[in-house]
């Protein structure tokens, strides 16, 4: 299942046990609520800026920059309001300039 599924099932699973409906929605009505959301975590890295160490044993997909424009791009559609950065475990040299 990607992340923009899971957070819009999951958003619409807690409307609507949150709202005491009985019937069950329809696949289109889950998709279409469209409450606020707060991502709470969230991992980026830059490769022109560090270069985690765990990322020489990481699968290939991890082997590129995540960055702003990308998780945007993600979360597109599924009104993510706020969000929250995690560290990405830069080399311990590196952890004052990532925060």
């Amino acid at each position: 299942m990607q992340r923009r599924k899971f957070l819009m099932t999951s958003a619409a699973a807690a409307v609507m046990a949150g709202s005491g409906a009985v019937r069950a929605a329809s696949t289109d009505e889950r998709e279409s609520v469209s409450i606020p959301k707060i991502d709470t975590h969230q991992h980026l890295w830059d490769l022109q800026k560090f270069q985690p160490p765990w990322l020489s044993s990481a699968p290939q997909v991890l082997s590129r920059s995540y960055v702003t424009s990308d998780y945007v791009e993600a979360t597109r559609g599924l009104n993510i309001v706020k969000a929250m950065y995690m560290e990405v475990d830069v080399a311990v040299a590196d952890q004052n300039r990532e925060a």
